[in-house]
């Protein structure tokens, strides 16, 4: 009996898990989650399964963070968990970490203003909660779940931690329902933090684990009443205060919220601005090459131990832009005067071959060897892989980094290189590799280096400055003649091989949908088909497309008001698009069929029928049938064209 009830708690988990899946991936496209794989991965003291992978990333401290990431299977089993959970519990008004549409500006505005700022920071804050509150959590408001369901719950987003020798299942810091079961955890100290706060007049919120409390007074001594209540909420709850973070801000100084400075209103910190102006003045005085080398140090010191690749610059400006805009508003004067220098130097918007889509990149940056190694205060090496290649090698700003060399280049490094083998390590030294040029590559919005024994010229950036492009005259050519016509004259006015549009590009000409022959759609088809498209897929695609466009055409002509739907045509306006198309070389048979399909389609619309009602067959009553049937007569339609559309309505609605 017990082990049929835990079942029916686990299909239902599976069950709704599914659902969400389904939502996201479409149902075809989604494998389903399976009891088996709850049962599999709800234990986490089973060292037989892999469950998650441990690695360390490196903080600005010297000292490294550990994180715990699912591996794919039990990723996906959290990821729709946490929307599942999502759904039931809203975190409390304390809580601004992880939380949707709060963010550290709302933060950092509860403290706004406040003569002390107080900021403390829990230690291991992820798994300083263990399995059983979670579990104990589940069980109550909002989420309410059983005993056998929390259970498996809190068992899926566990993790087995062994620490001088006693084993303990936790929280990992890297699972997607973590953030969500730490705020729920929080809620009972996250209440008593209030209430004590608001006795003393003290403001509190929590981001995650950095806790911040401000007043007019200083009630902030170490063995004040306050302070006393503050360590025995948190000791009480199993968390320690990490010292080393903890400080009281005063007025007269700088007082910062997460990351945001409060002492008049939130606020980005001046040096912030102070580096967006200098790279864009950088880049404005100097060029692009400059620019990145001198802002290339300095993201790496500030970013490098947790992101990987080379940087690119407008995206990390872009990026910086739009966290001042989310801080300071889309009005500020400061926001608005950056960004209107960053558009101005957006002209070398690199033109990207359609990297995207093959195997091609593109050059941005080139630079000697000899000046690449003074700037970034490196040198490069070459050494022969085992498969016989030659590679470069640097270590840019602590980082061991591989560079590829371009295969001509390689050929022309053999000719005069001595190989020299040294501890297994085939090195190549070459002293032409100092004349050879280095060049920032990008492809699919990733950047690398590439090194060439001829200067690399950078791709033409499209030069568009303050041109006035007429871009009305643009967009007419889009709807007519198409995109790719109307990339092709973009590409010429921002080149400036043309000055303006060809006359009869500029006029905008209605587009006849009765000029489009059978020999058309034949191409059509063809392209469709190369594309990967079925027959059956591409005959309905240009079918419908059709008779919509022959529908819109007739509308278009058609006297009665415009928001007129297609029902409102009538039997020889159908019969004059269906001879058009029997005179552009198609077929009675099939130019019938497909202008009948369309209306019976827009009467079904006409009725109000949905797939949401929920009846997998739907029969028409002879009550909606005599419906039909006079407002088809009273369009002209004749007793026997009224019976073939009451046909195909039927096959429309089954």
């Amino acid at each position: 009996m017990n082990k049929n009830r835990k079942d029916k708690d686990r299909e239902w988990l599976v069950k709704n898990l599914n659902k969400l899946k389904d939502a996201e991936y479409g149902e075809e496209q989604a494998y389903p989650i399976t009891i088996e794989q709850i049962y599999t991965y709800c234990n986490p003291s089973n060292l037989k399964v892999r469950r998650y992978r441990t690695f360390y990333i490196p903080k600005k401290n010297g000292q490294k963070r550990e994180i715990s990431a699912p591996y794919r299977t039990l990723n996906d089993i959290l990821h729709f968990l946490n929307l599942l959970l999502s759904e039931i519990y809203e975190p409390n008004n304390s809580a601004m970490g992880f939380v949707k549409n709060r963010s550290v500006v709302d933060n950092a505005r509860i403290h706004v203003g406040q003569n002390y700022v107080f900021n403390m920071d829990l230690e291991n804050f992820f798994p300083s909660i263990n399995e059983a509150r979670v579990i104990a959590r589940l069980q109550y408001p909002p989420f309410n779940f059983n005993k056998k369901l929390a259970f498996a719950i809190g068992g899926l987003c566990a993790i087995r931690k062994e620490e001088n020798g006693e084993v303990r299942f936790v929280l990992p810091q890297g699972a997607p329902t973590s953030p969500l079961l730490s705020n729920a955890v929080c809620d009972f100290m996250d209440k008593q933090m209030r209430r004590l706060a608001s006795k003393h007049g003290v403001h509190y919120s929590r981001y995650a684990d950095d806790i911040t409390f401000s007043s007019m007074r200083n009630v902030f001594q170490e063995n004040g009443d306050f302070m006393c209540g503050v360590k025995k909420i948190i000791a009480k709850q199993g968390f320690k205060i990490n010292k080393a973070k903890t400080r009281l801000q005063k007025k007269n100084h700088r007082q910062e919220v997460t990351g945001l400075i409060v002492n008049g209103k939130p606020n980005v910190a001046h040096l912030y601005i102070h580096d967006l102006r200098c790279i864009l003045h950088i880049w404005e005085k100097y060029g692009y090459g400059d620019a990145y080398s001198r802002f290339y140090p300095k993201y790496k010191a500030d970013k490098g131990h947790v992101k990987k690749g080379e940087p690119i610059l407008e995206n990390v400006i872009e990026g910086k832009l739009n966290y001042l805009r989310m801080v300071k508003g889309e009005e500020d004067a400061v926001y608005m005067k950056l960004m209107e220098r960053y558009s101005n130097l957006l002209t070398h918007l690199f033109y990207d071959k359609e990297t995207d889509k093959t195997n091609n990149y593109i050059y941005v940056e080139s630079y000697k060897i000899i000046d690449f190694e003074k700037i970034f205060e490196t040198k490069i090496g070459l050494r022969i892989s085992e498969k016989d290649k030659i590679i470069a090698n640097c270590v840019l700003y602590g980082k061991d980094m591989v560079i590829s060399v371009g295969n001509k280049t390689q050929e022309w490094l053999r000719i005069d290189g001595e190989v020299i083998i040294s501890d297994g390590i085939t090195i190549l030294n070459n002293p032409f590799l100092a004349s050879c040029y280095i060049t920032l590559c990008r492809q699919k919005g990733k950047n690398f280096w590439l090194i060439t024994k001829n200067q690399q010229k950078a791709n033409a950036p499209i030069k568009l400055g303050k041109k006035d492009l007429p871009i009305d005259d643009l967009i007419n050519i889009w709807r007519n003649k198409g995109l790719d016509k109307a990339s092709k004259y973009f590409d010429l006015l921002a080149k400036k091989k043309i000055k303006d549009l060809p006359k009869e590009s500029q006029e905008e000409k209605e587009f006849d949908i009765t000029s489009i022959t059978q020999e058309h759609i034949q191409r059509a088809f063809k392209k469709l088909k190369k594309m990967g498209h079925t027959d059956k897929e591409a005959q309905y695609l240009l079918n419908d497309a059709y008779a919509d466009k022959l529908f819109r055409h007739l509308l278009s002509n058609d006297n009665e008001e415009e928001n007129s739907s297609k029902t409102t045509l009538t039997f020889g306006q159908i019969d004059w698009a269906v001879n058009q198309m029997i005179s552009n070389g198609w077929s009675e048979q099939e130019a019938r069929s497909i202008m009948f399909k369309e209306y019976s389609r827009d009467l079904i619309d006409l009725l109000d029928y949905s797939e949401d009602d929920g009846n997998e067959n739907i029969h028409l009553s002879p009550k909606e049938i005599k419906t039909i049937t006079r407002h088809l007569i009273s369009k002209g339609w004749s007793d026997e064209n009224t019976r073939l559309i009451i046909n195909l309505f039927k096959q429309q609605l089954t």
